[in-house]
């Protein structure tokens, strides 16, 4: 990627310094009445005097040449809080050292693993304020990270308000497909335990899942729906859902990072493996089958179904295992339940999953106290 060099320019001046572009969009409409920067952490824009400024730390010349850029990156802009909608870099979490007199805020943009357990943190990581899902996935930042931890739920999932509408006679299941990767072998990526995962073996649970769903929306009159994941590949993620569903069934393309919500508030089913929009979706009160499954053939521990909580291997609505009787169980279960107890559901287990705050009043609370020094937020 080419980078874009500012050779005589400083950053501008900022209330808030957005630490990275990913998730820009999403944290824009409540940073508008603010002035803000966009630190681009991939390089893409580069200032000079930024540079030069870093010789002159000390920690430039003990070899964090990078620490030493994003601390005079962010001396230059003088924010009063940096944030980052990418709440799993290591890196971000060293921010607050290099920048005291600076707030650092990270808000949760996706279900989280054991991740931190695994990766390689920076000495004394800290993070002022971490906007997350729920209180255990903020009691499991604490445990590795310094700082207080704010239960906000899904930020875009709160911008979008749920749909008034009837939901249609469809049953939507959320893609999570991915390109495979141009190799001669199946190999996919590899986990943080270094073990390489193959293609065919992380999206097992579609070869299990796709076929049965087609024919029980075939025997109940239902219409199979797919909620596409990508913004570029839709020829190949078509492809990808017509190996294994062999009725009718119809595509939805991902127009944006917003139009998936529209999607899922039309259905009256969801069926998920364990897609962050299947947790936001049962929080926004969807009828929602989990079939967390993945654990089973990549044995770890931290990919059923909201893991972090405990919870047995199945429920009403969920199972951590390929089990097609017990897949089609939850499938006539969801298909009967009437929204009374459907809703009561959900409010016993929204608070382990994350948080429903339409119109993010919490997350903008928050802003509003760091930015105008409010001594509600220490």
């Amino acid at each position: 990627m080419k980078s874009n060099i500012h050779w005589f320019s400083l950053p501008n001046k900022c209330d808030v310094l957005i630490f990275d572009l990913a998730g820009y969009a999403k944290l824009k409409p409540y940073l508008d009445s603010y002035k803000y920067t966009v630190f681009t952490s991939e390089r893409e824009e580069i200032y000079l005097l930024c540079l030069i400024r870093s010789l002159f730390l000390s920690i430039f010349w003990r070899g964090d040449f990078m620490g030493a850029y994003y601390s005079a990156f962010v001396k230059s802009s003088l924010p009063k809080i940096v944030i980052t909608f990418i709440d799993n870099n290591p890196d971000y979490y060293r921010i607050s050292a290099l920048n005291k007199d600076i707030k650092t805020v990270f808000v949760q943009n996706g279900w989280r693993d054991k991740f931190l357990e695994i990766v390689p943190l920076p000495p004394s990581p800290f993070v002022d304020h971490m906007c997350v899902y729920n209180a255990l996935i903020g009691q499991y930042y604490t445990k590795h990270i310094g700082g207080q931890y704010h239960v906000i739920g899904s930020v875009p999932n709160n911008h979008v308000m749920t749909s008034k509408k009837l939901p249609d006679n469809s049953v939507l299941f959320i893609s999570q497909y991915r390109d495979r990767p141009k190799t001669d072998n199946d190999y996919f990526y590899t986990d943080a335990f270094g073990r390489e995962v193959l293609y065919s073996i992380f999206y097992y649970p579609e070869s299990v899942i796709l076929p049965l769903l087609s024919l029980w929306c075939q025997d109940n009159q239902k219409k199979l729906v797919v909620a596409g994941s990508s913004v570029t590949s839709f020829d190949a993620e078509k492809a990808f859902f017509d190996r294994y569903i062999k009725g009718e069934w119809s595509f939805m393309k991902k127009e944006n990072e917003l139009s998936s919500y529209e999607i899922i508030d039309s259905a009256e089913i969801i069926v998920t493996v364990d897609s962050n929009l299947g947790y936001e979706a049962f929080v926004r009160g969807k009828k929602t089958a989990f079939v967390t499954c993945r654990n089973n053939d990549l044995d770890v521990d931290d990919m059923g179904f909201c893991w972090h909580a405990g919870f047995s291997d199945q429920g009403l609505f969920w199972t951590n295992r390929c089990d097609e009787n017990m897949i089609l169980v939850i499938l006539n279960y969801l298909a009967m339940v009437n929204d009374e107890e459907w809703n009561q559901l959900v409010r016993k287990y929204a608070d382990d999953i994350m948080i429903y705050d339409p119109g993010n009043t919490r997350f903008k609370l928050l802003l509003e106290q760091l930015l105008q020094k409010s001594d509600k937020v220490s």
